[in-house]
């Protein structure tokens, strides 16, 4: 019995293990590509970064703001 607990485990694990690798890459790629817009609209524009990144925070709170159940999905 203790050695089929242990397979449901090993399975939970090596689950725990894929879905979070899947988590860091989304997050990598979704990083990379903010930096990158972030880096045209400052090259392009001549905007400082940190007011592109406070439009930005202040668009995810707007959106948080108007669209409530957003946080209910989470």
């Amino acid at each position: 019995m203790a050695r089929q607990s242990l397979g449901n485990l090993e399975k939970h694990l090596f689950y725990i293990l894929f879905i979070s690798t899947i988590v860091v890459i989304f997050w990598f790629c979704v990083w990379e590509l903010v930096s990158e817009v972030t880096e045209y609209i400052h090259r392009r524009y001549y905007i400082p970064k940190w007011k592109i990144s406070i439009i930005g925070l202040i668009i995810i709170i707007l959106c948080i703001g108007l669209f409530p159940q957003i946080l209910k999905k989470i």
